[in-house]
């Protein structure tokens, strides 16, 4: 145990997110709490290794307030570089190793990091000239811009994101604002420590950081890395054998193969949802399939640390659309396109939802980043401490959240606006349809109109006469599909949203 504390000691830095580590090393001194498929360790064990793995980063050259890039690889030596990095003040940018060498060199080059970190090699390579600091302490004292404003970081974490115009950026985040964000979505889905999550998204991105990584160590509850690649045998022996009570997927890795390998595991009790809408009928289908699992819908932004509702079948409308009610500390406004919201009225009358391609959603919450990494000044941040999401939606007088897509999906039918995930998720509640995108094609009378493409599932006949028909027969004139392409693949992005260009 003198090893442990003397671990501890050496990570008593005062990093919010650090110390939810010592911490639950002091609750929950015993049995396995992270794992992946080669190694398990306990609480003591993990901060014992991330104060070994922090005087390694430090004698090669980490100092505070250093920009160090780490490929977020898919197992417990990410976690040792992430809060090794942290207790020594650097600011830690995750980047997905699916990204590939290339992108992650050109994102290095554009934030300026110092260092890039692989934990799956231990490498640790300078990409900058370091000054001579002469014995000084190791502390960086520059100032970088966010948001057009200089600041100097210590210790932040700057998560990837295409924010509202679909561009990369970097959110930079206090990291106590994450660790309350953690804390508020751990409240809002009932996580406890008897809880063990399953990580299946890239810990790189928002969803999985904070709503999974650390919200369970705030609980005290266990993790356990997803096999890669996830193929539906391992992942089922890998929650039979940590008993995983709850994982976080996007709606695209919720398809029929996945939700009969969820309901062959007898310990699940929650599955969260986020990333994108998910249908009402395609909830109430696997809600059906799975009678023993809550499935819950959430809504975020990375911006936002990334949580901002949910949605819990016992309490909120089964309608299409709803993402829930704002967790505590969110609030969430609806404006016409182009407006401010009036901060004294919330909510809009039932009837008007469906005009929500005509608002745009709102937030104010004290889990908001700092801002984007940079020179310029963002449009997502606003006087008032509120943000513009870029999302269409309306909230009712309950206080529950629609979301019908992005603002930069719209298509622009003759002046009228149609949302593209709108039609993508009744469409992919047809029979025989796997994958969906709706996009605009320009046209001459109207300006654009709406066009699918679509992959069938496996042995699926369907023919396109019938997909045209079925929207016609559900939306109105402007919403129709012009045309149906039937595609073997649609890309997407590493965090499961369409990848639309």
């Amino acid at each position: 145990m003198a090893e442990v504390f003397t671990a501890r000691e050496r990570l008593s830095t005062g990093h919010p997110v650090v110390s939810l580590l010592t911490s639950a090393a002091r609750l929950r001194p015993h049995g396995w709490a992270v794992r992946d498929g080669l190694r398990e360790w306990t609480y003591p064990e993990l901060v014992a290794h991330v104060a070994q793995q922090a005087e390694v980063l430090a004698d090669a050259g980490v100092f505070a307030g250093a920009y160090v890039s780490v490929t977020a690889v898919h197992d417990l030596r990410y976690l040792k570089a992430y809060f090794a990095l942290l207790s020594l003040g650097a600011n830690v940018l995750p980047q997905d190793p699916l990204a590939g060498e290339v992108e992650c060199a050109r994102e290095d080059e554009r934030c300026a990091v110092d260092f890039h970190l692989d934990p799956s090699s231990g490498l640790l390579q300078a990409l900058r000239a370091q000054p001579d600091r002469g014995g000084a302490p190791a502390v960086c004292e520059a100032e970088r811009a966010v948001d057009g404003r200089p600041m100097r970081l210590r210790g932040h974490l700057l998560l990837p994101t295409s924010g509202t115009g679909g561009l990369p950026k970097r959110a930079v985040h206090r990291p106590s604002r994450l660790v309350a964000n953690a804390a508020a979505h751990g409240a809002s889905v009932g996580l406890t420590s008897a809880d063990t999550t399953l990580l299946l998204l890239c810990p790189a991105f928002g969803y999985c950081h904070t709503s999974q990584i650390l919200a369970h160590v705030l609980a005290t509850g266990r993790l356990v890395f997803g096999p890669r690649p996830a193929m539906p045998s391992d992942v089922l022996r890998v929650m039979h054998e940590a008993e995983v009570t709850n994982t976080t997927v996007v709606p695209h890795q919720l398809n029929r193969t996945m939700v009969n390998l969820l309901g062959r595991a007898r310990s699940l009790r929650q599955i969260s949802l986020g990333g994108s809408p998910f249908g009402a009928q395609a909830m109430a289908d696997v809600r059906a399939r799975l009678p023993g699992v809550e499935v819950m819908q959430t809504w975020g932004m990375t911006e936002c640390g990334p949580r901002l509702t949910t949605w819990r079948p016992a309490r909120d409308p089964d309608a299409d659309g709803c993402v829930g009610r704002p967790i505590a500390g969110v609030e969430v406004f609806a404006a016409p396109l182009g407006q401010s919201p009036d901060l004294t009225r919330r909510a809009c009358a039932a009837e008007e939802r469906p005009g929500a391609q005509d608002q745009e959603l709102w937030v104010r919450t004290p889990y908001a980043m700092l801002g984007y990494l940079g020179d310029a000044a963002s449009d997502v941040l606003s006087e008032g401490d509120l943000i513009r999401t870029g999302d269409v939606g309306s909230v009712d007088a309950d206080g529950s959240v629609y979301v019908q897509g992005r603002i930069k999906n719209l298509i622009d039918v003759g002046g009228k606006k149609v949302a593209a995930e709108e039609l993508e998720l009744f469409l992919r509640e047809l029979p025989g349809v796997a994958q969906v995108k709706v996009i605009g094609r320009p046209s001459d009378l109207r300006g654009e109109e709406p066009v699918a493409e679509i992959v069938l599932a496996d042995g699926a006949i369907v023919d396109a006469t019938e997909i045209l028909q079925a929207v016609h027969a559900q939306f109105a004139a402007h919403k129709h599909l012009r045309e149906v392409r039937f595609v073997t693949s649609i890309e997407s992005t590493p965090n499961g949203k369409v990848l639309r260009r």
